[in-house]
């Protein structure tokens, strides 16, 4: 329970800042509601951004806070500033999810990334630090005791460690440096991305592709409807695993 007020108090913080950062800067930005379905698993939350261009420099942060059949909360924060007509990058990003607030799992990344032109596209490289923790596997005691069964009962049965089988992307458990390469394009008000992750260092070694798809639509002046998808694939543990995310927002923009 404790856990629980501490996540809708973190998202009624996170929706404070965000509806005030306009007295206190020049940026833009956009906060809304948001729904995401990863297989079978269903949430709803807020998500947020906000932009700052300078002349040296842009910078950009953006956070999405869910609950429902999965607890997940995102972050992402990058400053990219101009070296010989190449852009640098440096980003820090951290997702959490669990089906409890006490057995979220973490991935956390820190990159360095170069962005170039090739003909039409921009292609972004670059290397960075992961620490990760592996979110806890629901299990049939948890879900039953809710419904009335006697929790001594259930142990001594040990439905502790019957677990449904996993699903999705899996969070490693360790560090390890990573390399990237990403591109991405908008044709027809579409926009694509693209990313492959290479893990150098650590045991068990993650190597992913990601892409993703979106597309939005201005309702009103400043109300702005998205729809999009993500497909992960990972190659783990001598495991092929792949998710499939479909989301939708509704999003102010100020």
């Amino acid at each position: 329970m404790y856990r629980t007020v501490q996540f809708i108090l973190a998202i009624t913080i996170a929706a404070v800042l965000l509806f005030t950062m306009p007295a206190f800067s020049q940026g833009t930005g956009n906060i809304g509601f948001s729904f995401s379905q990863v297989i079978d698993d269903q949430s709803i939350g807020l998500i947020g951004e906000y932009e700052y261009a300078a002349e040296s420099y842009d910078f950009k942060v953006e956070g999405q806070l869910q609950s429902g059949d999965v607890y997940r909360g995102k972050s992402h924060a990058e400053i990219v500033f101009d070296i010989s007509k190449i852009d640098v990058k440096l980003a820090a990003d951290t997702t959490a999810k669990g089906y409890t607030l006490e057995t979220l799992g973490r991935d956390t990344n820190f990159t360095v990334g170069l962005t170039v032109p090739v003909k039409s596209f921009d292609v972004e490289v670059g290397m960075g630090g992961n620490s990760s923790a592996p979110w806890g596997a629901p299990n049939a005691l948890n879900d039953l005791v809710p419904k009335g069964y006697d929790q001594s009962e259930l142990e001594a049965l040990g439905l502790q460690n019957v677990h449904p089988a996993p699903r999705g992307i899996p969070f490693r458990d360790g560090a390890s440096v990573n390399t990237y390469i990403a591109t991405g394009f908008d044709r027809h008000g579409i926009e694509v991305d693209a990313k492959g992750v290479l893990q150098l260092t650590g045991e068990d070694k993650a190597h992913q592709i990601i892409t993703y798809f979106e597309t939005s639509k201005n309702l009103m002046d400043r109300l702005t409807a998205t729809i999009g998808a993500e497909v992960a694939v990972m190659a783990y543990q001598n495991k092929l695993h792949s998710e499939v995310a479909i989301f939708s927002g509704l999003g102010y923009k100020w």
